[in-house]
């Protein structure tokens, strides 16, 4: 839910980052699924999908990072998601 009291080219970099590190999570979501199938095809699908979108939400960051717009919470799902990429 928008804040009237933020910025809206911060709320829309938050809004950004939010769906960007969502669409992280669930490719992760997907991978991990494969791994546990044993399904090459699959897993080689997925992990190339995850690493697609975290190049996205890497850049999507690094441009809101740039404005100072990068809420710490989102910061603080960044860093336990990509722990858990380098986990994968």
């Amino acid at each position: 839910m928008p804040n009237p009291s933020v910025d809206p080219a911060v709320q829309r970099d938050a809004d950004q980052l939010e769906a960007s590190l969502g669409h992280v999570e669930a490719q992760l979501g997907a991978l991990g699924d494969a791994l546990k199938q044993q399904d090459a095809a699959a897993t080689d699908a997925a992990a190339s999908n995850l690493h697609r979108a975290l190049a996205a939400a890497m850049e999507c960051f690094t441009r809101a990072a740039r404005r100072g717009a990068v809420p710490p919470a989102l910061r603080r799902r960044l860093a336990v998601t990509g722990g858990q990429v380098a986990a994968q």
